[in-house]
């Protein structure tokens, strides 16, 4: 592992890391602002990653648009975030209070207004707890504001954009829900409200024979699939659709396959088999 002891910042200036952690830890990365993204990740612990320069603290943070930007760690900086940043109406979000510099302790105060309104909705009064869960009541585009205090009684606000999209509803069909042995039916998935895009998986389970649902297909952008009952009897189908916030939601149909005088059950290589045997 190479030593590495300095860096070059935004402003071109070139700075002597006298820290052999910070030292240690860059090493591990290209010494290119634009790639100390993978050390300055919002998702972990590592909001602002703390190098000491010069006999000065300085905070390098990953912002919102995916740029990496400096400042001084003696200054209060809001780095907080939500998660997700778009929701499906009727799911919660994540409010993060999250601070690099100032001086501890510190409090968080959260708010959120749609932007149709002027006045904000306070979700949290200052306090020293730094998330907080919201549901949305509404759809449309909110700005979330999250303002921090430090012990100084220095504060910064910082406002993020939420989308609240309709709820998904599962307006999937089945071309049939009553067949002859050797007929095939179509699942045909079809959401409405989300977030695009959507994905859909379909599964089956035979009545009688079957505790558990078998895959006909996974998740998948396809939203038709043609399938061929191999026995005769009362099937369970089960059809969900995804949308692109990982919010899923399912809907059942029972199909009869009626048995036909004088029809043989077709060959094995027709259907599928799954540990509980044909489906």
């Amino acid at each position: 592992m190479s030593d590495i002891s300095k860096i070059q910042l935004p402003n071109k200036t070139t700075y002597e890391i006298k820290d052999s952690t910070a030292r240690d830890t860059i090493s591990k990365a290209v010494v290119d602002i634009d790639n100390l993204k993978s050390l300055v990740d919002v998702e972990g612990s590592r909001d602002a990653l703390v190098l000491n320069i010069n006999d000065e603290k300085i905070c390098l943070i990953l912002n919102d648009d995916g740029s990496v930007t400096w400042q001084n760690c003696d200054e209060l900086i809001n780095i907080s975030i939500i998660r997700p940043t778009t929701v499906d109406l009727g799911n919660s979000i994540v409010i993060i209070g999250r601070i690099a510099g100032g001086t501890s302790p510190y409090t968080y105060k959260m708010e959120a207004k749609l932007s149709s309104e002027q006045d904000y909705l306070e979700i949290k009064a200052f306090g020293g707890t730094a998330a907080k869960e919201w549901k949305p009541e509404k759809t449309g585009i909110y700005t979330v504001r999250v303002t921090v205090r430090d012990n100084t009684g220095k504060s910064v606000s910082k406002s993020i954009t939420l989308t609240v999209n309709p709820e998904l509803i599962n307006n999937s069909t089945l071309s049939a829900t009553n067949i002859n042995y050797g007929e095939s039916i179509t699942f045909t998935g079809k959401a409405e409200g989300g977030t695009s895009p959507y994905t859909y998986k379909f599964e089956a389970k035979h009545s009688s024979t079957h505790i558990n649902y078998h895959v006909i297909q996974d998740f998948s952008d396809t939203a038709t699939k043609k399938w061929q009952p191999a026995k005769t009897g009362t099937y369970s189908v089960r059809i969900t659709v995804k949308d692109g916030t990982g919010a899923d939601i399912e809907k059942y149909f029972d199909i009869t396959v009626n048995a036909v005088e004088g029809e043989e059950l077709l060959g094995e290589e027709n259907f599928i088999y799954d540990e509980e045997g044909f489906i």
